[in-house]
């Protein structure tokens, strides 16, 4: 009797130290699970709902966002962007504009003078694929609060031309008055300046000679920014390449 007691002592007491080193030998395994389960989560959290993802299309901000995007070869980029109230010179922001998003870069803030003006010893010249186009290169420059000056720069690393509308039949003048004043001005060999509003961003594509921006439009208010762009994923990479570069770049 005494016998099959121990037995059956012996034969509980191994479960449990079976048990026990099972637990033991696991508990490293479920430690890692349960870190890549919250990390997991916490990825997935920021990047559905703190940030906002978008699919850029056209051209307007290469060769920085979509450098391989043309009109035959629709290669997107995807960037991710995070609302704020404050912006810089620089930021790449998103922008509603009458109910369609547009992407451009910040060049001057409320308080700034953003000035163009002819690039001397350049002439006027009429475009070969519109006619009804007369285009001539200008510099913008950007004078601060403090009085120092700035000069934007085109990303394209090519000269900075401005688009004269001599034949007005899309009615390019009448539906951009920024424009209209842009051009009166350079019309004739004079510089425009232009002082951004309180609460207001001046915002320009990187790709100047073809974008649709603060030219057009003037500036932005800050109300209708929807956020600052802090992740860029080119086409064909993956999410984790974008912050292996974000971080170490």
């Amino acid at each position: 009797m005494d016998s099959s007691n121990n037995k059956s002592e012996i034969s509980t007491n191994e479960k449990k130290y079976s048990y026990k080193n099972l637990v033991k030998d696991f508990s490293p395994f479920a430690n890692i699970l349960i870190i890549f389960g919250i990390c997991f989560v916490c990825i997935t959290f920021v990047f559905n709902v703190v940030l906002h993802p978008r699919k850029i299309t056209g051209e307007s901000m290469q060769p920085t966002i979509n450098s391989s995007f043309t009109d035959f070869n629709k290669q997107y980029d995807v960037i991710y962007y995070f609302s704020s109230n404050n912006y810089t010179d620089g930021d790449i922001v998103c922008i509603d504009n009458n109910n369609e998003t547009i992407i451009k870069r910040v060049v001057a803030t409320a308080g700034e003078t953003i000035t163009y003006s002819r690039v001397q010893g350049t002439e006027t010249y009429s475009s070969t694929l519109a006619p009804y186009l007369e285009t001539v290169q200008i510099k913008i420059t950007v004078t601060s609060t403090d009085g120092s000056v700035r000069e934007t720069k085109n990303y394209m690393n090519e000269p900075i031309i401005f688009r004269f509308i001599t034949n007005d039949n899309e009615g390019v003048l009448g539906k951009y008055k920024h424009y209209t004043q842009i051009d009166e001005g350079l019309k004739q060999n004079q510089n425009y300046s232009f002082t951004v509003p309180q609460n207001s961003v001046y915002c320009l594509g990187d790709n100047r000679n073809n974008s649709t921006d603060s030219r057009h439009y003037g500036s932005f208010d800050l109300k209708n920014i929807e956020g600052e762009i802090v992740l860029h994923i080119p086409y064909g990479k993956t999410i984790f390449y974008a912050i292996w570069h974000k971080i170490f770049a």
